[in-house]
């Protein structure tokens, strides 16, 4: 294997490995956000159940410290007896150092939690191992006080009984947050706690957190196993796919991949290795096509040899006809002077004739632009009879709206006339009845309804005079395109008279050019005999010259046809010849 092949194989290994690897990246991430979150939410959870274990061991202190209380307040037992109860029931019994009791496993909450209590004081009233000593200065690493934290939210909970802070144990080097429940008994002044670290509590989240780690640890040791045993299952096939299609590519079309695998990597491997064989049956029946033109070939060759003895036929022919012209040489000689003069004159023939046709030209476009030009004069009246037409029609509707105009003028008339006369009349009964006037409201009312009647009708009248202002512009532009059509009229008859007098010219000299044409015919007419004589000599000669040029142009033309195709055809077989033998040879059959 060649270092380009080498190359292309590790790139090809490369690529498909950072497409694992992404795969497996992703995966990686996503068990990681999971991971995350399920610690967190575990995390939370264990510390608000702990927190409300913490709570329940007080509430449970609280209740079995009034029931002690009620048995002292029934005189059964002593506060002091009371204190002991409950000190001996929470914790144990008093050790013989006078302060240390040790921890109550049958009440502990699986952590290291334990109660102890405090009066307003500071003073330990109950502690598994400080019983009795002052605690009242003790501050945490944040210069909190403990005393005052666990004082504060006994009297007055504001965290439902639940206080933080640091602290740190005699043996332990470092503080660490802790979280107390805190309950206040009055009768007995003591403020009960029930305390632990914060790690107490989200413990068990630690050890699921180090499963997960360990799981996804091993996942990805799978997974890069899984990945190799992917490369070599996908990519080494590949290669040799690859490595194949570069060899039929350079001409190899002997090569063949051998894949055993049963997956879409040896589906590809089987249709690769049938495209191979169907591209090498091909080629062999192109190379059988290549022999087939060599064939071709030799015929070819024949055909040439048959058009080389036609052309020494063409040759005794033009050696005949050589003779028959030089025998025919004096005789035309006699009649080139006579034919001398007809040609002059049949040359002026061929120039009147010429002016003659051209005229005639001239004279059929100029009937041909006269058409059109009364065809565009035609145009010109149909436009112009529309526009009309449109005047018309705007004319009859600004008649309309002026009709219109006069109805509305007649209307605010009669409302005008009207008003006059109850404002008349309203004002002299108004006089007449002094204070009961105020009865004429209903005249007013009316005169106040023909005045709005007054401002509508003015309104449309407004509207119609803005209207029959639209109708005018228009009728003024329908008469604008009129006058411009009437111009385009004008100029369409001077164009016309123009192409007229054109032709009335062209006619004027027709029979003058008729006339010298009669002329130059008669000469001819009169030389006629002389020109007889002569070519009667002439005609013999040129019928042998006829015949030796007919069988000529019969040999000529079969030979020119077979030169013809046979140059063709040898160009072209030729062309595809080469092109079959480059391709052929590029492929290694």
């Amino acid at each position: 294997m060649d270092k380009k092949t080498t190359f292309k194989n590790t790139e090809l290994k490369k690529s498909f490995f950072i497409s694992y690897l992404r795969f497996f990246i992703l995966i990686v991430f996503s068990v990681g956000i999971i991971s995350t979150v399920s610690f967190f939410s575990a995390k939370k959870a264990l510390s608000n159940l702990g927190e409300s274990a913490l709570k329940n061991r007080i509430e449970m202190g609280l209740a079995m410290m009034d029931s002690l209380e009620t048995q002292v307040q029934k005189g059964s037992l002593t506060r002091e007896d009371a204190e002991e109860i409950f000190r001996y029931e929470m914790l144990n019994k008093k050790q013989s150092d006078g302060k240390t009791r040790g921890l109550n496993e049958k009440l502990e909450l699986g952590i290291e939690a334990y109660m102890y209590a405090i009066d307003s004081k500071g003073i330990e009233k109950m502690h598994p191992f400080k019983e009795g000593e002052d605690i009242s200065e003790v501050k945490d690493a944040r210069g909190q006080s403990v005393t005052g934290l666990i004082f504060q939210e006994g009297n007055n909970p504001k965290n439902q009984g639940i206080i933080h802070f640091m602290w740190k144990n005699s043996e332990e080097t470092k503080e660490k947050p802790k979280v107390n429940a805190v309950g206040y008994f009055e009768p007995w002044d003591w403020y009960i706690n029930v305390g632990c670290y914060n790690e107490d509590f989200y413990k068990p989240a630690y050890k699921i957190l180090n499963v997960i780690l360990i799981i996804a640890s091993i996942i990805l040791i799978i997974s890069f196993l899984l990945i190799n045993s992917l490369m070599k299952q996908k990519v080494n096939p590949l290669s040799d796919i690859v490595n194949s299609m570069e060899m039929a590519s350079e001409g190899n079309i002997n090569t063949k991949v051998n894949i055993k695998n049963k997956d879409e990597i040896g589906y590809i491997g089987e249709i690769f290795n049938r495209m191979i064989a169907e591209i090498r049956t091909i080629l062999l029946k192109i190379k059988e096509i290549s022999i087939t033109l060599e064939e071709k070939s030799s015929l070819i060759d024949s055909s040439t040899n048959v058009t080389l003895e036609s052309s020494n036929n063409i040759k005794d022919a033009m050696e005949e006809i050589s003779a028959s012209i030089n025998d025919s040489t004096k005789e035309m000689q006699n009649s080139f002077d006579s034919m001398q003069l007809l040609s002059e004159n049949i040359t002026l023939i061929k120039k009147n004739s010429m002016v003659m046709e051209k005229e005639a030209r001239e004279a059929n476009s100029l009937n041909f632009n006269i058409v059109n030009i009364l065809g565009e004069l035609e145009k010109k009246n149909e436009e112009n009879v529309n526009s009309s037409k449109e005047t018309n029609t705007n004319i009859q509707e600004l008649l309309n709206k002026s009709n219109a105009i006069v109805g509305i003028v007649s209307t605010i008339e009669q409302i005008s006339s009207e008003i006059n006369l109850l404002s008349l009349n309203a004002s002299i009964e108004s006089a007449r009845a002094g204070e009961a006037g105020r009865g004429f409201a209903v005249v007013s009312e009316q005169i106040k309804k023909l005045s709005n009647d007054t401002s509508e009708a003015v309104k449309q009248i407004n509207i119609l005079i803005n209207e029959l202002i639209n109708v005018i512009n228009i009728s003024v532009s329908s008469v604008e395109k009129s006058e411009k059509v009437a111009q385009g009229q004008i100029e369409t008859i001077n164009e016309t008279r123009k192409t007229l007098e054109r032709v009335i010219d062209f006619i004027e000299t027709m029979p003058n050019i008729i006339k010298e044409n009669v002329e130059k015919i008669d000469q001819v007419y009169n030389q006629k005999d002389s020109v007889s004589s002569s070519m009667d000599s002439v005609l013999s000669v040129t019928e042998e010259i006829s015949a030796s040029s007919e069988e000529i142009t019969a040999s000529t033309v079969e030979v020119k046809d077979k030169m013809d195709y046979i140059k063709d055809l040898a160009k072209e077989l030729d062309n595809f010849s080469k092109e079959l033998n480059d391709s052929i040879n590029h492929f290694s059959l």
